[in-house]
């Protein structure tokens, strides 16, 4: 693919394949505890560095000779050029994410690639290795493989128009089968010159596209967001006009990101009057939350107490909505997280009766009608919301 350079952690994958293939990596001490907000790109010297933090971002790909960078501005690398032995000098360093070997590999590479990650896990068992998966390859073969940590791919809606909610229903149904982060990237700029590296074209809905594409990933459970590339976003070390979009996206990523952490993805669920996409799932009829609003999302999430969370999703990228859910249960009430305070605000719970007189509500099955208990909220062009329900 354009733009993406195949990175190869040097002298490791020589002896790749075992006659009796690969075997289940080492256990390793590792964990995922922050949500990633990341950039294909690293911070080329200290000027650059305090751009990226100042843009809201967490982790970068980077070389060895740019960690330093990494340490002063509080940024986790995932490291580039690295081998095992090289990596256990480094199981300590706090500013080390992770170690990238290779970049959207083939199927044919996955055996090798399998014992590349057990060399790393006896090296250095506090870091994972990273790997990001495109639509050639299927994950479940190279989760079975490989034996990552973490699961990463790339779907870019805007430039492919390809098969966007299956891949992303694919990688969440993956990921939390085997207990895995799951991340995705995103296109800084949906230009149609962008892929290329030109990004000169900077559409005017291009803040409610990438809302659209963060706000349903989020809703399919994704623990990340990764923003594909640097000169998208950044014009030497100044944010270009889609950069600043992302930086308002990643500013809102930090209040949610914690909280998006902590809760398991339950269902996805689309209404929608028209078909829905393939492998997609209707809202079901006997749901304990409803709406008739087109256009929306549902992402259904409980935490560890057991608490019920909603990201709702304007599907719409060329105009707000007003958002009706009804509840066919008890509930004491619905807060909405500020995403830019980082703090839960209660909404007003009314009777649902009221919906009944409206044509979007009395044109649908009476079953979605059940519920007595509503709230009403406005979602901007392609924006979610998460609600936690008490």
């Amino acid at each position: 693919m354009s733009l993406r350079t195949i990175f190869l952690a040097a002298g490791i994958l020589a002896a790749a394949s075992s006659q009796n293939g690969p075997s289940p990596a080492a256990p390793r001490s590792w964990q995922y505890r922050e949500f990633m907000i990341s950039l294909w790109g690293g911070p080329t010297d200290r000027a650059k560095a305090k751009a990226i933090a100042e843009a809201g971002f967490n982790t970068v790909l980077c070389r060895l000779e740019e960690l330093a960078f990494c340490r002063e501005f509080g940024l986790k690398a995932i490291l580039m050029d690295i081998t095992p032995p090289m990596a256990r000098a480094l199981r300590s360093d706090p500013a080390v994410w992770g170690y990238i070997l290779e970049d959207e590999p083939g199927t044919e590479r996955f055996p090798a690639l399998a014992e590349a990650v057990k060399a790393f896990a006896k090296s250095d068992p506090a870091h994972p290795v990273y790997f990001n998966l495109n639509w050639r390859v299927s994950p479940r073969t190279f989760v079975d493989l490989v034996r990552p940590q973490v699961l990463s791919f790339d779907e870019y809606l805007w430039w492919w128009q390809g098969d966007y909610f299956p891949m992303l229903e694919e990688y969440r149904e993956l990921a939390l089968q085997e207990n895995l982060p799951l991340l995705g990237w995103v296109e800084a700029n949906t230009g149609p010159d962008s892929e290329t590296g030109g990004g000169k074209i900077y559409p005017p809905d291009n803040m409610a596209k990438l809302r659209f594409s963060v706000f349903t990933a989020l809703a399919y459970g994704q623990k990340g967001i990764q923003w594909f590339v640097d000169p998208l976003i950044f014009d030497g070390n100044r944010l270009t006009r889609a950069g600043l979009d992302v930086a308002e996206i990643n500013s809102e990523l930090a209040k949610l990101g914690p909280v998006l952490l902590g809760l398991r993805s339950v269902a996805v669920n689309h209404y929608r009057p028209r078909p829905v996409p393939d492998d997609a799932r209707l809202v079901p009829l006997h749901s304990w939350v409803q709406t008739a609003t087109p256009e929306i999302l549902l992402g259904l999430f409980k935490d560890a107490e057991g608490l019920d969370y909603i990201l709702a999703v304007n599907q719409k990228i060329d105009g707000a909505q007003d958002l009706a859910l009804r509840f066919n249960r008890p509930l004491q009430g619905v807060d909405r997280l500020d995403k830019r305070a980082g703090a839960w605000v209660p909404l007003h719970v009314g009777d649902a009766s009221a919906l009944d007189a409206k044509p979007e509500w009395a044109e649908i099955f009476p079953l979605r009608r059940e519920g007595r208990l509503a709230v009403q909220f406005r979602l901007e062009p392609g924006d979610g919301e998460l609600l936690r329900i008490r």
